[in-house]
């Protein structure tokens, strides 16, 4: 049997029956003891047979344990849009329980419902080709509305504040002929120590300047044969990307998740282009 979906149904019916001892949908969960293995058989019992009457000690056990898989879920909604900035997301991410939280009795409905009795039960074989997470699914349905909201959100907020004051203010952007900190040229000796570099880190850095250019062709096809990946690199989808997204298509290309890419891009910068 699943082990998610019957936590998330000792949740909805513990949150309906004593909602008062709970709190209320818009607040998230309260703090409760973490008691995983207690949760679990609570849960299993629930779905043989439905209890109205779960414990709020037992709920709050269950919504502790499902709490982690609903940020990484969260995570991976992020991840596939790529929509929100940094801070936004990270609330996005820490929030989910509460957003979760405000609307499992919802799931509860959907299970019962919505779902045939013939599917819920070939969801509850145990290690069966019919066995489901019913609730990491409509777990990444509602996370996914609420990534889009939002995304609403940010997109609604106003891009500029009007200055009450109309003196004139000093110009402090680059011409447009400035050198940019991406644009560099290897010595001969920069050059030959490239073969000495990460194949990964090197990559990964070139491609982010737009400098892949400059590594020599055979430094380029060694780094490119110890990643396993083919010329021409990189392909045109990074290079036809749009900045916000060249992160995200060369994680792509380089089969690796965007925090790989972030934290060597942010560190190689630093270390090689400040």
């Amino acid at each position: 049997m699943s082990r998610l979906t019957p936590l998330a149904l000792t949740v909805a019916q513990a949150k309906r029956s004593v909602a008062p001892a709970l709190g209320h949908a818009d607040h998230g969960p309260p703090p409760g003891l973490v008691d995983a293995r207690a949760a679990r058989d609570s849960a299993r019992a629930a779905v043989r047979e439905p209890s109205r009457h779960a414990a709020p000690r037992e709920a709050n056990a269950a919504m502790e344990t499902l709490a982690p898989f609903v940020r990484e879920t969260a995570q991976r909604i992020h991840g596939r849009y790529y929509a929100l900035k940094r801070q936004s997301a990270q609330d996005f991410v820490q929030m989910s329980p509460a957003l979760i939280w405000s609307r499992i009795d919802h799931f509860e409905d959907w299970y019962y419902r919505e779902l045939p009795a013939n599917v819920r039960a070939q969801g509850a074989v145990e290690g069966g080709e019919g066995s489901k997470d019913f609730f990491a699914a409509w777990c990444y349905r509602e996370l996914n509305f609420r990534y889009l909201d939002f995304g609403r959100a940010a997109r609604a907020q106003p891009k500029a504040v009007a200055l009450d004051s109309t003196a004139d203010l000093a110009d402090t952007r680059a011409a447009v002929d400035a050198p940019s900190v991406y644009d560099f040229s290897l010595s001969e000796g920069e050059a030959r120590s490239l073969r000495d570099w990460d194949p990964l880190d090197g990559v990964i850095l070139f491609c982010l300047a737009g400098q892949w250019t400059q590594v020599p062709q055979s430094v380029w096809a060694d780094w490119l044969e110890e990643l396993g990946l083919r010329q021409p690199f990189p392909p045109g989808e990074f290079v036809d990307a749009p900045r916000p997204r060249k992160r995200m298509r060369l994680a792509e290309a380089l089969q690796v998740s965007r925090d790989v890419i972030f934290q060597r891009w942010h560190r190689l910068k630093k270390k090689y282009l400040s």
